[in-house]
């Protein structure tokens, strides 16, 4: 689940050179986090006096970049930061949501998603990541309900409707799911999961079929072996 800056930058006029300073860093910041250079973009978040300290876009970036380069505790220090200073913003909390769900923090993630919604911020990525806090706790069916409202606003996500299906097939609802991942085998992520779904729902021939093309039989059995003892 890796969260990108967009590069729309605002300037506000009659600001003073300090704010445009800081818009030029901002933009540059943006250009570096799109490129996956995450630690030349933090070397870029640097504080240099006691308005970047306050600067909420600038603490922003710094816990992206930290949450790339793996430094978590850090990069929750910096989202703690920027929501004391501005308590709602949702930029903000939907980072720390997401930086919960990397550090295993479901039921602390699931709120934060809820408190986004609940602002009417109509965002398909959020109901998808509210839906993936929910399955993480076991809350399959609820999960779901979220899921569903993410495909409604890209109903061509076809990580939404993965994610989707796994819920259901792990609420036990093998069919639904089948129905739904079979056609975005395409990709291996995908496949892979009608794989598991196939070993769920007992259809070892069409689990074997699926994966051959990649896997020899030595491989595939292990695999199923390794399905079964999960699922016990």
């Amino acid at each position: 689940m890796m969260f990108r800056i967009s590069f729309l930058v605002f300037v506000l006029s009659l600001a003073g050179c300090q704010k445009e300073n800081n818009t030029l860093k901002l933009y540059q910041i943006d250009k570096l986090l799109e490129q996956q250079q995450y630690d030349q973009a933090l070397s870029l978040c640097h504080v240099d006096n006691e308005q970047d300290a306050l600067d909420v876009d600038l603490l922003l970036r710094k816990a992206i970049a930290l949450k790339e380069l793996k430094q978590y505790e850090a990069a929750e220090t910096a989202l703690l930061s920027a929501s004391q200073i501005d308590q709602e913003n949702p930029q903000i909390k939907k980072t720390l949501a997401e930086l919960h769900l990397t550090t295993g923090k479901a039921e602390e993630a699931q709120k934060l998603f809820e408190s986004i919604t609940t602002e009417n911020i109509k965002k398909s990525s959020v109901f998808n990541s509210l839906g993936v806090s929910l399955d993480l706790q076991g809350y399959h069916v609820a999960a779901q309900e979220q899921y569903k409202k993410a495909i409604s606003l890209a109903p061509n996500n076809e990580n939404y409707q993965s994610n989707l299906g796994m819920s259901l097939a792990f609420s036990n609802n093998l069919t639904e799911a089948l129905v739904i991942l079979k056609p975005i085998m395409i990709h291996t992520k995908n496949r892979h999961n009608l794989a598991l779904v196939y070993a769920m729902n007992h259809q070892l021939d069409e689990f074997h079929t699926l994966l051959e093309g990649e896997m020899d039989e030595v491989e595939r059995i292990a695999l199923l072996d390794n399905i079964r003892y999960n699922l016990k």
